[in-house]
C-alpha cells in the first residue's frame, strides 16, 4: 500500500488541484495530514481515478458516483449489481422509440429555419436588385 502526497496525486491522475480538493470534500474521500502535507492512500487514489473516468464520460451524476463509491467502500455488491443490471436494461431498450426528428440538430436561429423552409427563399434571393455604385470622374 502506497501513500501519495498531494502533488503526486495531481501528477499521477492528471486532475487539477482545485478539482481534487472539491472531490475529496464532495465524495468524503479519506486523507491524512502529516504536518503541512496532505497524504492520500492507494484507495483514495483509485477512487479519484474512478471518479475522473465516470465524470469524463459526462453520463453520470454526482449522486450516482457517490452511490457507486459507497457500494465499493462498504462491499455491498448486491446493490451495485442491481444498479448495473438496471443500466444493462436501459441499454437493451429499442432505439426505434426515438424518432429521427428528435435526433436532428436544431437550426441555429429562427431566421435560418425560415430560410430553409420558405418556398420563396431561392427565388427571392435571385430577384433582388444588385446595388451598383456609379462614380463620376471629374
Amino acid at each position: 500500500m502506497g501513500s501519495y502526497l498531494f502533488k503526486d496525486i495531481i501528477n499521477i491522475t492528471g486532475i487539477a488541484e482545485r478539482i481534487v480538493k472539491y472531490w475529496v470534500q464532495e465524495y468524503g474521500l479519506e486523507f491524512k495530514k502529516n504536518g503541512r502535507n496532505t497524504v492520500f492512500s492507494e484507495e483514495t487514489k483509485n477512487s479519484l481515478l474512478l471518479i475522473k473516468a465516470l465524470s469524463d464520460t459526462e453520463l453520470y451524476t454526482q449522486k450516482f458516483i457517490k452511490t457507486i463509491l459507497e457500494c465499493l467502500k462498504t462491499g455491498n455488491t448486491s446493490k451495485l449489481d442491481g444498479i448495473l443490471s438496471d443500466m444493462r436494461g436501459l441499454a437493451d431498450t429499442p432505439t426505434a422509440a426515438f424518432s429521427a426528428e428528435a435526433c436532428r440538430p436544431a437550426p441555429e436561429t429562427r431566421r435560418e429555419a425560415y430560410r430553409k423552409t420558405a418556398p420563396h427563399a431561392k427565388s427571392a434571393q435571385n430577384t433582388k436588385p444588385q446595388a451598383s455604385l456609379e462614380v463620376e470622374l471629374l
